[in-house]
């Protein structure tokens, strides 16, 4: 819990956003049941993100090359533009989604998305 608590409320959130979409959008939705699934970029991205915010948070004091909330943002553009895309074609054919498996996997999605691409936002207006 450590770990946790020394992330800011935006990191917590796109933390959470891409350890869903990476975990349980992709592994575990797509991979062992066969339902949903996000392009390779995104789950790419999806790891970069946790993988910077872990780094930020184990050497608090690293210097930086780009600064980390525009590092943070560029990963959640990859993330959060494919989900805006994917949220309004699904909206659009609403009715031939199919079966709950697929529905889940959509909003666990979109959910996991937007998280990310929210949290990159409030890191970007507290910096």
């Amino acid at each position: 819990m450590r770990f946790w608590s020394r992330l800011g409320q935006g990191e917590q959130l796109a933390f959470a956003g891409a350890f869903v979409l990476l975990v349980i959008g992709d592994w575990l939705l797509s991979d062992l049941l066969d339902q949903g699934g996000v392009p390779f970029a995104m789950e790419v991205a999806a790891a970069n993100v946790l993988l910077l915010i872990y780094a930020k948070s184990a050497r608090p004091g690293m210097a930086w090359p780009i600064p980390f909330a525009m590092l943070l943002a560029g990963l959640a553009t990859v993330i959060f533009v494919p989900t805006i895309s994917d949220l309004l074609v699904d909206l659009r054919q609403l009715d031939k989604l199919g079966d709950a498996g697929r529905l889940i996997a959509i909003v666990v999605d979109w959910a996991a998305g937007l998280a990310v691409g929210v949290g990159a936002w409030m890191v970007w207006r507290d910096s």
